[in-house]
């Protein structure tokens, strides 16, 4: 699980103050925004995105001082977070833990606001013409809106080149392996050295097929999913529902199958190289129940987009099946020009 920057925890008790110093019994979005005007990495942000930090830290406080007198509480307890505070905080550490990153800062936590459309904070932050698009450009590339506030960088998490290698990589554009090096988190390495969550195995698959059946949890999930999908650059999403209902106007879509006995080898076979000794027949079985239960479940249930292309992979082995993919997804390619 990612941690907090120092920043970013002392921005957060600065929102609680912030509610408290003005007996609130909440501390809402806006009192969250408020504290992350003086968050090191949140302001930076905010200064490429030509956001005039003053104008905002006096919008955000005549707002809290003038239109949440129905917060005040008697007596002197504790401000708490609203759900939309709490689930900013939470989308922000779930984009991190996604991206493989280790640390949530006060700039992870200001792009997650944008995703409360209908609160006052996101509104303040787009009343500056501030976009997430705005935001992400510049975390993740250094392109600032602003002129002389950009900045060279790779995405952080993923440096592995030698400083002469950065050199080179400045020069030009990345392609083939660079462009990987420096834009995605090699998640094979990071298991080899213990950092990745081993949330992964038959026990995992069959508990997430059981909660994702329950419309309130694919209802939560919903935005967070869209959002991601959405990012600036594009994304490559694996999942039973992505093609229908996370990315239906997705550019490219493979429905990925096998036959169930070829899909229940494979896993046994994973299974025993791990260590762990289970009967083909029980993998087979829990297969079957699984996609019985994915594809009859009244929320976004397991079905082929119609536009989807069927990739059967029952007679690939690995790489055929990979090639065979990046073939669909050229092809598509070539097709839009």
């Amino acid at each position: 699980m990612p941690s907090f920057s120092k920043s970013l925890e002392t921005a957060l008790h600065r929102a609680l103050e912030y509610a408290n110093d003005r007996n609130h019994e909440y501390a809402t979005l806006e009192h969250l925004l408020l504290a992350l005007v003086d968050d090191r990495d949140a302001s930076a942000v905010m200064r490429a995105c030509s956001v005039d930090i003053d104008a905002l830290r006096g919008r955000l406080t005549e707002y809290l001082d003038t239109e949440l007198v129905n917060l005040v509480a008697k007596g002197s307890s504790e401000a708490q977070p609203t759900t939309g505070f709490q689930r900013v905080i939470h989308r922000a550490v779930v984009h991190v833990q996604s991206s493989g990153r280790e640390e949530v800062t006060g700039a992870n936590v200001l792009v997650a606001i944008f995703a409360e459309r209908e609160s006052h904070a996101a509104y303040f932050l787009q009343e500056q013409d501030m976009s997430r698009y705005d935001a992400v450009n510049y975390i993740a590339h250094g392109i600032a809106k602003k002129a002389g506030q950009g900045e060279s960088r790779t995405t952080r998490g993923t440096q592995t080149s030698s400083p002469s290698e950065d050199t080179e990589d400045k020069a030009g554009a990345k392609k083939g392996e660079e462009a990987l090096d420096a834009y995605c988190v090699n998640l094979n390495i990071k298991a080899r050295e213990g950092k990745v969550d081993p949330l992964i195995g038959r026990a995992a698959g069959d508990a997430a097929s059981r909660v994702a059946f329950h419309p309130p949890v694919r209802e939560a999930l919903l935005a967070l999913q869209k959002d991601f999908a959405a990012q600036p650059g594009g994304a490559v999403l694996d999942g039973r529902d992505i093609g229908t209902v996370i990315a239906p106007e997705a550019d490219v879509k493979i429905y990925v199958t096998a036959d169930p006995e070829v899909r229940a080898e494979r896993r046994w076979k994973q299974l025993v190289n791990r260590g762990e000794m289970v009967a083909f027949e029980t993998i087979l079985e829990d297969i079957r129940e699984r996609d019985a239960r994915d594809a009859g479940r009244d929320a976004a249930p397991m079905v082929a987009a119609q536009d989807a292309v069927l990739l059967d992979t029952s007679d690939l082995a690995i790489d055929a099946a990979f090639e065979a993919a990046c073939r669909i997804v050229e092809e598509a390619r070539a097709r839009k020009g």
